[in-house]
């Protein structure tokens, strides 16, 4: 109808479909978040092993998965910031997990029985783990509670990086444990500080410190 209300030799084109660039946006985002996941998982499993690897990489899709559901409900839309906030949130929600299933397997190869070693993992860790997690959160708060309009624009970061964190430490607390229950591997304490420092990685680094050593300057003697 507007078309046809024009001056002759004038006409209507679209310049740029903003929805289109959304689209492309958010999907060319939603490769990155693929890609850093996969990333996240192959270092922890490098430098964990394949079974601790595995334990800790069972909570990062279980705490996106979570998350997106929280952002429903928050309503917090899936845009180029939040989708950015999730991928700084896969580097970061690692931790937790990581440092429940050490600290496990530290307690099964000094003896201790496997369901009260993963049980105290859990509650001793539960509060140092929670203010490592806030910290990093509180980090974020003043984009959360700015009035500006790049606050308005930002906020979601800081919202997703909270929600994904205090998930994460709850999966950290609960479902890791359950696996190492299962799967975490008991050593004598002997054995597997031997297992641990016979990788490549190790192997590798065992050779390099010493020449690395060699070139660095010796302190004056006292």
């Amino acid at each position: 109808m507007v078309r046809a209300e024009l001056p002759v030799g004038m006409s209507i084109d679209i310049v740029s479909d903003q929805a289109e660039v959304v689209a492309h946006d958010i999907a060319k985002v939603g490769t990155v978040f693929l890609e850093t996941a996969v990333i996240v998982m192959a270092v922890v499993v490098l430098f964990l092993g394949v079974r601790s690897g595995m334990i800790v990489g069972v909570i990062v899709p279980l705490t996106m998965l979570a998350s997106l559901v929280v952002m429903r409900m928050m309503e917090i839309e899936l845009h180029s910031i939040s989708i950015a906030a999730l991928i700084i949130s896969l580097a970061l929600l690692v931790d937790n997990g990581i440092v429940i299933v050490e600290d496990v397997e530290r307690r099964l190869g000094a003896g201790e029985d496997r369901e009260q070693a993963c049980a105290e993992a859990g509650r001793t860790l539960s509060i140092p783990l929670l203010v490592s997690c806030l910290a990093i959160i509180l980090a974020f708060l003043p984009l959360v509670l700015s009035q500006s309009s790049v606050g308005e624009y930002m906020r979601s970061l800081g919202q997703v990086v909270a929600i994904t964190l205090l998930i994460s430490w709850v999966f950290s607390l609960t479902v890791v444990p359950i696996l190492c229950r299962r799967f975490a591997r008991a050593h004598a304490a002997g054995h597997e500080v031997k297992d641990r420092h016979d990788t490549l990685f190790f192997r590798c680094y065992r050779r390099l410190l010493p020449q690395s050593l060699a070139f660095s300057p010796c302190p004056a003697s006292s």
